[in-house]
């Protein structure tokens, strides 16, 4: 496991653009985006129309479950996807923030809260840029947990549905895989950051997974008709992006290493935003819209119970601007 991740971190520091592991939230406090729902949308119904097509057209009979998977997989890339970096090139600085117009990577890294000037494997991978959906402002990062780390979610699910005694403990093991993965593999060792909002992108994609073949027959997302598939219901990102995505609301932790810059940038940044309550609207359409997830509460149980998370949960913002 030490070796993996040793060579994750080396994969990080050589590839530069290529990751987006973590993004700054707080930089939307006080800034207005234009919904990207619409656009996500589009551009997830039409590959997978096109995907599918491709999949009718080959002689091989293929199951459910099998057209599920390589409909999926089409998005993926490596670390971070082609959805992610689609987004932020294209939807541009009126539902993208800070847009790659009016800021390159650096001087992106450098106004976050995770902004220094010495070193950090932080400085070569871009940072996630925001957008709004649906009136939920999530790093661009949560595109990619939700349609690659919860597929892999999704398998663990499916795996443990064999021999689990519950749907619910099926559930369990996924996100207990989850928490290991943000804590010690992509969160943790390679940027310091642990991921409350990483951990319900994940979640939610296990969900959407779901809906292509495990649901009631009547709300799957495919089904056979004379031997081809087709969808019976298009894709509606709205169905999991919620306020538990938006590291705002839902804290992130940081490690250590990290935490003494992140309190001294979100000092300068942060704490008059927080007096002058500038995130009050956002944070009460959140709460109207709000419906916690099994993942959530489980995880909510785990902090009561001071299991499998990090330690020092109060390493997070909310106890930056106490004094």
């Amino acid at each position: 496991m030490a070796n993996k991740s040793i060579f994750l971190i080396i994969l990080f520091v050589l590839s530069g653009r290529t990751f987006a592991l973590e993004t700054d939230n707080f930089l939307t406090w006080g800034v207005e985006l234009e919904d990207s729902s619409e656009d996500i949308n589009n551009y997830i119904n039409e590959q997978l129309s096109t995907e599918l097509a491709l999949i009718n057209n080959k002689k091989k009979r293929y199951t459910c479950e099998q057209v599920r998977r390589k409909l999926v997989l089409s998005f993926r890339g490596f670390i971070t996807h082609p959805m992610e970096h689609w987004v932020e090139s294209t939807l541009g600085p009126t539902k993208v923030y800070p847009s790659e117009e009016s800021y390159t990577d650096r001087e992106y890294f450098e106004m976050s809260i995770y902004g220094t000037r010495n070193f950090d494997v932080s400085k070569y991978y871009s940072l996630s840029r925001s957008i709004n959906v649906n009136g939920v402002y999530i790093g661009t990062d949560k595109l990619s947990h939700w349609m690659s780390t919860g597929e892999r979610y999704y398998r663990i699910y499916a795996r443990s549905m064999k021999s689990a005694q519950s749907e619910d403990e099926a559930f369990i093991e996924a996100i207990n895989y989850g928490i290991f993965l943000d804590r010690f593999i992509l969160g943790g060792i390679s940027s310091g950051v642990f991921s409350f909002g990483d951990l319900e992108a994940n979640f939610q994609g296990l969900l959407f997974n779901r809906q292509f073949c495990r649901v009631s027959e009547g709300d799957r997302y495919l089904v056979e008709i004379d031997g081809k598939w087709i969808f019976q219901h298009e894709v509606d990102v709205k169905d999991y992006i919620n306020p538990h995505m938006d590291e705002t609301f839902n804290p992130s932790l940081f490690s250590v290493f990290k935490w003494k810059k992140v309190v001294e940038n979100f000092k300068k940044q942060n704490c008059q935003k927080i007096k002058d309550q500038v995130y009050a609207d956002r944070f009460d359409y959140y709460n109207e819209i709000l419906k916690p997830s099994f993942s959530f509460k489980y995880i909510e149980g785990l902090k009561k119970e001071g299991r499998r998370l990090p330690p020092r949960l109060d390493r997070n913002y909310k106890n930056i601007c106490q004094d």
